[in-house]
């Protein structure tokens, strides 16, 4: 569809940053999109920052051996406040670490719990059905284990959240705003984790329970073989992926990353790290894991050629604007 108020200006106002030293630029005209589709227009009308998107702009530049991607979703023509935005705003960071030993990155996220509840809002305005069904979902999950999902589950989720791989598992460390009750969301959880793990095509599985000082550690196994174990300890949950362990996540085992940028998302990591090995996983626990072996070397050779890029990210959120960037960087 042709967009009649495009012109220099309104291109060179959606790009982000000041600077105008890129190989491409890409403009969107966000609104004009949205209003192509009758469940978009409905979303836009019912949700304040989908109806104030106007624009898109995307720039990647060359900085000697770096790429650099940058981003901007334009809503400075409304007045949204703080609640309406679907990320948290401000340039504050999460907590970012990674492993001191093999790390291949980490990613972080504050407040993940604002940014779950805008998905489903604009889930269920998309779609009167998803309505209905996310409905029944937290139903039925209070009858059958007397837990509460938005309650026990997504207030939790309103810390810091951090993921961090390594070159064979990882992890992920969230800071609950109750950890007790977190505790007694993992207890009422299990009951759910069976069938979850049958649908999953694992037959051979094991929960086992372990009593850590004063942490409870769940480990699941299948055929005996480790896949995870989490467990609240310090006040965090911890969420081991094998062979990652619970106690690898510990403080002792971790330290800081370098500031990236600003922003309530963040992420430094080695591009398809981790990828050829959790397929090698994966294959090993399906019935002929000879038939995935072209894949997971085609995979290798992959990493393999990009194994000496690092990707940074960061992205900003204010009722102006989302901006962010991402930087390709030859180690």
């Amino acid at each position: 569809k042709s967009d009649t108020s495009f012109s220099e200006d309104s291109f060179d106002s959606a790009q982000p940053g000041s600077s105008s030293d890129y190989l491409i630029a890409i403009y969107v005209n966000a609104k004009a999109f949205v209003n192509d589709s009758s469940g978009a227009r409905n979303v836009a009308e019912k949700v304040p920052w989908v109806g104030a998107l106007t624009t898109a702009g995307i720039t990647v530049g060359v900085d000697g051996n770096d790429i650099d991607l940058q981003y901007k979703l334009d809503t400075s023509g409304a007045e949204l406040k703080e609640e309406d935005l679907p990320l948290a705003s401000g340039a504050e960071n999460p907590e970012l670490q990674e492993f001191k030993e093999d790390s291949t990155g980490s990613s972080g996220i504050r407040d993940l719990a604002r940014t779950i509840r805008f998905i489903e809002r604009v889930a269920k305005e998309f779609d009167p059905n998803t309505e209905a069904e996310i409905d029944q979902f937290k139903l039925q999950t209070k009858d059958q284990i007397g837990m509460d999902v938005d309650e026990d589950i997504v207030d939790q989720l309103t810390g810091d959240l951090q993921m961090l791989t390594k070159t064979e598992g990882g992890g992920i460390i969230l800071d609950p705003v109750d950890p007790a009750r977190m505790q007694q969301t993992l207890q009422q959880l299990r009951p759910l984790i069976p069938p979850f793990l049958l649908g999953a095509g694992l037959s051979e599985f094991d929960i086992d329970e372990s009593q850590v000082g004063e942490s409870t550690i769940y480990s699941v196994s299948d055929g005996g073989k480790a896949i995870v174990e989490y467990g609240i300890v310090s006040g965090e949950l911890l969420v081991a992926i094998s062979p990652t362990t619970i106690d690898d996540l510990r403080a002792d085992n971790l330290m800081p990353v370098a500031k990236i940028g600003p922003g309530s998302i963040i992420s430094e990591m080695d591009v398809l790290a981790g990828i050829p090995g959790a397929l090698r996983d994966l294959a090993s626990r399906q019935p002929e894991p000879g038939q995935y072996a072209d894949y997971i070397d085609l995979m290798t050779e992959i990493e393999q050629s990009f194994n000496s890029i690092r990707a940074s990210s960061s992205t900003e959120t204010s009722t102006k604007s989302i901006e962010g960037e991402i930087k390709l960087t030859a180690k």
